[in-house]
């Protein structure tokens, strides 16, 4: 009877250990114009943000040579009227998920000599918008095993055979890539994932919207089951991203911790025992 309870408790904590989480990266908490690095800074309205919990985001756009350049990623928020990217205001009208009132997203904010002035970009957000475009990179504090996300605005079957999302382990991966290859199973473009059906529905065009299901480590050419922890979304014009939604394997119980708990149930299945000697194993 003990040997059972002590299976049945390593079964329960196995499982435990195996527990797969999900978390939600999203921009709502920001205001239109505000740009999202990883610093502490008042919003204007007396509100403090850091960046975004349990990732560090880095935004970069393309030199003249296709050097990448440090720049920033802007919030822009569709509810906004006569804004310099109409093409990223309501409604939308294309894609798997088009809809009104979409709200925040991030972009690769276009233009030189940007300034800022309490976390809010002085001018208009604009997305960038010459070929190449702009890179957003998102690195996780700690690895992932899958990321979906929407994607806004790819214009055309040409831009959506150029852009995509890359998946890597190391940040240096990323930024050493060559973006003049789009062939690479490191990078997963949209044209890729409308050919294979997955996900469905999935339509280009002005003012687009499209909710990308979760991809793993093997649709960025990684080992099956293996986990990575930085993503790179590759604009090659213009686009948005909004709803980055990842799991993750975490225990639920640390094994040190599983350990005792095994150790203390099988002790009270001793004491059982002793104290009830007249009943049978």
């Amino acid at each position: 009877m003990q040997l059972q309870f002590l299976l049945a408790g390593f079964v329960f904590l196995t499982a435990l250990s195996h527990t797969t989480i999900a978390e939600t990266v999203t921009f709502s908490q920001f205001k239109h114009g505000f740009v999202l690095d990883n610093q502490t800074y008042d919003n204007g309205d007396g509100d403090v943000f850091h960046g975004i919990p349990g990732a560090t985001i880095s935004v970069y756009k393309f030199g003249s040579n296709n050097n990448l350049v440090s720049t920033l990623g802007v919030i822009f928020d569709s509810r906004e009227l006569n804004t310099q990217d109409p093409d990223l205001e309501d409604p939308f009208v294309n894609g798997n998920t088009a809809k009104d009132g979409f709200g925040n997203m991030l972009i690769v904010q276009e233009g030189d000599n940007l300034s800022v002035t309490n976390g809010v970009l002085d001018g208009e957000p604009d997305d960038q918008g010459p070929r190449p475009s702009g890179l957003i990179i998102v690195e996780f504090n700690n690895p992932i095993t899958s990321v979906g996300f929407d994607i806004i605005d790819i214009e055309n079957d040409n831009d959506a055979k150029d852009s995509g999302i890359l998946a890597a382990n190391d940040v240096n991966d990323i930024l050493n890539y060559d973006f003049g290859t789009t062939n690479d199973a490191m990078l997963k473009t949209f044209n890729e994932m409308q050919a294979n059906g997955n996900p469905q529905g999935l339509q280009f065009g002005n003012r687009s919207a499209n909710r990308i299901a979760p991809l793993s480590a093997t649709d960025f050419g990684l080992a099956s089951g293996s986990s990575f922890s930085t993503i790179a979304f590759y604009f090659n014009d213009s686009g948005a991203i909004d709803n980055i939604v990842t799991t993750a394997s975490a225990s639920a119980v640390p094994e040190p911790a599983s350990w005792l708990l095994l150790c203390i149930g099988g002790g009270f299945c001793v004491w059982r025992r002793r104290a009830c000697p007249g009943k049978a194993a």
